[in-house]
């Protein structure tokens, strides 16, 4: 995945400020074609996330957050064994992770529209 050029100048903003990352990854987001973006740790040996930041898309959903992990975070362990299967450090889509499956009418997608 490229990121369009215009998206960079957000992406070095937040090297100086944190009050920077929505905005930041609002630009990702659009020069991915994405609808939204979040930036989270995961911790290697427990199936826990730490979200750190995440695009206006999610400003709303954020508190549901625990919700969908206990209803719908059986679909997220098989994204986190995959994430941590590749490089580092460059944008996946869930396009990347769940290839040719019907993601918009998958029940963790429909919770978090």
């Amino acid at each position: 995945m490229k990121l369009a050029y215009d998206a960079l100048p957000a992406i070095y903003d937040v090297s100086f400020s944190d009050e920077k990352w929505i905005s930041t990854l609002d630009a990702v987001s659009a020069a991915a074609g994405a609808n939204g973006a979040m930036l989270f740790g995961i911790n290697e040996t427990e199936f826990v996330y730490q979200l750190d930041f995440a695009s206006s898309f999610y400003a709303d959903k954020l508190p549901l957050l625990p919700v969908f992990m206990e209803n719908f975070g059986h679909y997220d362990r098989f994204g986190r064994e995959f994430l941590l299967s590749v490089e580092s450090n460059r944008p996946i889509s869930d396009l990347d992770i769940w290839p040719g499956e019907d993601l918009w009418n998958r029940p963790d997608m429909i919770f978090m529209r």
